[in-house]
């Protein structure tokens, strides 16, 4: 064998793999969804899950971001880019809500409900569960009472006392108007709808697999409310997260429906399990979701990720990605319209990131970075040894071609030493054909799906292995010694073939 005939197949391969990596790199900055950008990094972690709080104003993003012993709160521009950063010296107990509007910040510190400004904090309140704001004020409650705190005259009251312990107490952005949310039993809930200091009954809701309540969301336009209500179950270690929607007519408090809410990813119809972490929003009249669920990102990568949802279709929720960190994703929430934040969750720390739909935005987070090479080489690297499957169905392929040159070894051996006649063809005819059968039946399209257009298009399982084979056949003959036996030819012909199969299709299998 010539020294062409041993490198020609290596050469392939390397171009191949190439081919491949290079594939990767594009996918390292492959936009969420059509118009929104890339993940950016937010400065500033975390080791335990805080709530944050974010707001925009003169094209600016304000955000407080809790960590462990401090308040980091952040400014920057609607790229991301920090304008001015400011640390807040407070500790906030863990998982409770924050609230400021660049000179006041608000949070809890052992269940102490504190003011922080002008450089020092004031207690406003002990013993309080939670608090929520309102456009100007801050509601916030303990077992069975509700105050309302008037920032402007720094003076606290009380609204309502209900009977049934307080679950949750929310403040709709669309119109003021205010849900609370009773336990009657730990599995029931009681709605209300408070005018001036009066509570309206509005719904009364129980869970009917016993799942525990982990949030209840609102939020109304003035003709239309809605009531997002998070729950989960726990069977067998695994747990299960649902979310039910009640709307109804903020006037005359007329329910018009409670769905069990279901969701599709839009952009490849997979249903959506376990959405959690939502958030919710009127928004030009039309209600609109974050939530977070696991579903596929860019090849073969799938993950927990932020999506978007505002319409439905045969009863689901279609639903975009908007995430594109690599973590875990969780704790969605906007920023003003068009600004999401969220944080991830790689196992150590609690981090921020955030995307925008400016056009601005969108280009610049389409340049390719360090980090984008670097994980399309751990990508290359992995889909590399996957690809080495190929060969476990290339000794399969083989077995026809090689039961049938046996035979005739015994029965034309001089047709079969002298390479004549029909038998080479047969044999090659018998190879290729075992090829489509097994690709076309065992593996099929499916197991290929995440792979490029190019390998995915009508009848391409056909078609590229018999390009392929046309090819190596020609190089075969081209690179080979005609001086060499029937045995070693036809083993370079397979093993070239195999090779070309191998870097072609080998690692976008899934």
């Amino acid at each position: 064998m010539n020294k062409k005939a041993k490198v020609l197949p290596i050469v392939i391969l390397l171009a191949l793999f190439g081919l491949y990596y290079f594939y990767n790199v594009n996918l390292a900055v492959t936009l969420p969804d059509e118009g929104w950008g890339r993940a950016s990094k937010v400065e500033g972690a975390s080791k335990y899950p805080m709530q944050q709080y974010s707001f925009t104003k003169n094209k600016e993003i304000h955000m407080y971001l809790p960590s462990d012993d401090q308040v980091r709160y952040t400014i920057t521009d609607q790229n991301y880019k920090t304008i001015k950063e400011t640390v807040i010296p407070v500790s906030i107990d863990v998982d409770t809500p924050v609230w400021g509007d660049g000179q006041r910040f608000f949070y809890l510190q052992d269940k102490k409900l504190q003011l922080y400004e002008n450089g020092k904090s004031t207690l406003i309140d002990e013993e309080v569960h939670s608090f929520y704001p309102t456009n100007e004020n801050i509601l916030y409650w303990n077992e069975k009472e509700i105050y309302l705190y008037e920032t402007g005259k720094q003076k606290s009251s009380v609204l309502v006392t209900v009977k049934d312990p307080i679950s949750h107490v929310k403040s709709a952005d669309g119109d003021g108007s205010i849900l609370v949310a009773t336990n009657p039993t730990p599995l029931d809930i009681q709605f209300y709808l408070m005018e001036g200091k009066e509570l309206n009954e509005l719904y009364a809701w129980s869970s009917s697999n016993n799942a525990t309540i982990e949030n209840i969301l609102y939020d109304s336009n003035g003709q239309e409310a809605s009531i997002l209500i998070e729950t989960f179950k726990m069977s067998q270690g695994e747990r299960t997260n649902n979310a039910n929607l009640i709307t109804f007519n903020p006037k005359d408090f007329k329910v018009n429906g409670d769905e069990w809410m279901l969701f599709t990813d839009g952009s490849n119809g997979a249903r959506l399990a376990n959405p959690r972490y939502f958030n919710m929003r009127y928004l030009d009249g039309k209600l609109e979701l974050l939530f977070v669920s696991e579903g596929q990102r860019e090849g073969k990568k799938s993950g927990y990720n932020v999506y978007f949802a505002n319409t439905k279709q045969d009863g689901e929720w279609v639903s975009f990605r908007r995430s594109t960190s690599s973590d875990t994703s969780l704790s969605p929430m906007w920023a003003g319209e068009n600004h999401i934040l969220w944080q991830t969750y790689g196992g150590k720390q609690y981090q921020t990131y955030g995307t925008f739909n400016g056009n601005g935005y969108v280009e610049s987070s389409m340049v390719k970075t360090k980090e984008d090479y670097r994980m399309a080489l751990y990508d290359f690297i992995s889909g590399v040894f996957s690809s080495l499957i190929m060969l476990f169905f290339g000794m399969i392929w083989v077995i026809p071609s090689l039961i049938f040159y046996t035979i005739m070894m015994f029965l034309r051996k001089e047709e079969f030493e002298n390479h004549k006649g029909w038998i080479e063809p047969v044999g090659i005819l018998l190879y290729v054909g075992t090829v489509l059968y097994v690709f076309n039946s065992v593996l099929s399209d499916s197991l290929f799906s995440m792979a490029p257009d190019y390998l995915t298009f009508p009848n391409s399982m056909v078609i590229w292995p018999l390009v392929i084979s046309a090819v190596s056949y020609g190089i075969y003959k081209l690179v080979t010694n005609k001086d060499m036996g029937l045995y070693a030819g036809i083993s370079y012909y397979i093993g070239l073939n195999i090779v070309m199969m191998t870097g072609l299709y080998g690692p976008y299998l899934i």
